[in-house]
C-alpha cells in the first residue's frame, strides 16, 4: 500500500470539510444561511485552486528532476565526445604502435637464414665424412 503524502492528506482533508458544509447547507432550514453558502463554495474554489497549484508544482518539480537528469547525461556524453582528448589519446597509441614497428626483433630474419645454412652445411659436411 502507498504511503499516503502530506498534500493528499490535505486534499482529502478539505474534500471532507467542504462535503460536511456542503450537508449543513443542504438540510432543510427555516431560512436561507449565506454565510453558510459563502463559506462551501470558498472552500469549494480553494480545494479547486489548491488541486491546481498541486497538480502544476509535482509536474514542475518532475519536469525540473528530469532536466537535471539530462544535464547531467549531456555533461557525461560531452566529456565522452571531448574530441581534442580523444585526438590525443590517438595520437598517443599511434606514436606507441609507430615506435615498436620500428624497433627491431632480437634475431633478424637474415641471421636466421644464416644459421640455418651454417646448420645444413655442418650437416652435409658430417654426412659426407661418414
Amino acid at each position: 500500500m502507498k504511503k499516503l503524502d502530506f498534500n493528499t492528506f490535505i486534499q482529502i482533508l478539505l474534500l471532507i470539510v467542504t462535503i460536511f458544509i456542503a450537508f449543513q447547507n443542504l438540510l432543510p432550514k427555516d431560512r436561507v444561511d449565506l454565510v453558510g453558502i459563502i463559506l462551501f463554495w470558498t472552500f469549494v474554489i480553494l480545494i479547486i485552486f489548491y488541486s491546481v497549484i498541486l497538480t502544476v508544482d509535482i509536474k514542475l518539480f518532475q519536469k525540473l528532476k528530469k532536466i537535471d537528469i539530462l544535464e547531467n547525461d549531456l555533461r557525461r556524453l560531452k566529456e565522452f565526445l571531448d574530441y581534442k582528448k580523444v585526438a590525443e589519446d590517438l595520437n598517443i597509441r599511434l606514436k606507441i604502435i609507430e615506435s615498436k614497428m620500428n624497433k627491431k626483433g632480437i634475431l633478424s630474419p637474415q641471421l636466421v637464414i644464416l644459421i640455418i645454412i651454417i646448420i645444413l652445411i655442418i650437416i652435409y659436411i658430417l654426412r659426407s665424412k661418414g
